[in-house]
């Protein structure tokens, strides 16, 4: 007697069938200022891309990404030579287009990663590199002072007086000018100076690292020194009110903590901080 065995589907592994690019030893390379098309699949355990840039000259880097099927649930990494993360998106519903912008970067090698833990989608991902123009040293002007020529000595003149004759008519003199002398207008009050109110900046966060105590390290761009604000300030976390804290900022993005889990930032993930006039 035979036995009939119902085979089911078989289960696959996380990243089991990514290929050479499945893991960060083996990235293929991303060459700057180029596309790539490629395609992450979780049903059929291609979860993971890796894509290594080299940076031969510090400048700044923009890595953009569009994805053919946003219903996806996927993460989007930059990490740094070390594999530790630098950035990240996550990818939403409600786009299709996503980008890691004005990220200052010195010279090494960087990695880009999708990964994909549920649907599949193909993408093109694209890596913009630039170096700003260095801001050109004032020209020394050499002045040569001309020779002044000695002026020739003054003649002394010798002013001869006429003696009045007996008989010459006795001429009269005109009476004196009298000029009037106009007092100095008084002064003219300038009205006060009035204070500009402060401007508000907003920044997205990009990556939560939450912590046990109940509060999360974020990533926010597009704030720094650049747009006035700096580390030690506070702003309020958009639609909860939460204060936010930063602790190290850079020319386009900033380090604070917020008393938040990594489910509520994701649905709330504007920061506005309140900058004084310059």
């Amino acid at each position: 007697m035979l036995a009939v065995l119902a085979c089911g589907p078989k289960e696959v592994g996380y990243n089991s069938n990514s290929g050479a690019d499945g893991v960060r030893d083996t990235a293929t390379q991303l060459y700057l200022n180029t596309s790539d098309d490629d395609r992450c699949n979780a049903e059929t355990g291609d979860n993971e891309d890796w894509k290594y840039l080299l940076i031969e000259q510090a400048g700044v880097l923009r890595v953009s990404v569009r994805v053919d099927n946003p219903r996806m649930d996927a993460d989007l990494f930059l990490h740094d030579g070390f594999g530790r993360a630098i950035d990240r998106l996550n990818i939403t519903e409600s786009s299709d287009f996503y980008e890691f912008s004005e990220i200052e970067v010195p010279v090494g090698r960087y990695y880009f990663r999708v990964a994909c833990m549920k649907g599949q989608s193909v993408y093109t991902v694209s890596a913009a590199f630039s170096v700003p123009e260095d801001t050109a040293e004032p020209a020394t002007v050499y002045v040569v002072e001309a020779e002044v020529q000695d002026k020739d000595p003054v003649e002394k003149k010798v002013k001869k007086v006429k003696t009045k004759k007996p008989d010459d008519p006795v001429v009269e003199k005109d009476p004196p000018v009298v000029v009037e002398v106009k007092k100095d207008d008084p002064p003219v009050e300038e009205p006060p100076v009035t204070a500009e109110p402060p401007k508000k900046v907003t920044g997205t966060i990009t990556l939560v690292t939450p912590d046990e105590s109940g509060k999360a390290k974020i990533t926010i761009r597009g704030i720094g020194s650049k747009y006035g604000v700096t580390k030690e300030m506070t702003g309020k976390l958009v639609g909860r009110g939460k204060k936010v804290t930063l602790y190290d900022c850079e020319a386009r993005k900033c380090q604070g903590v917020v008393e938040a889990d990594q489910e509520e930032l994701k649905q709330y993930d504007k920061v506005e901080f309140m900058v004084p006039a310059q």
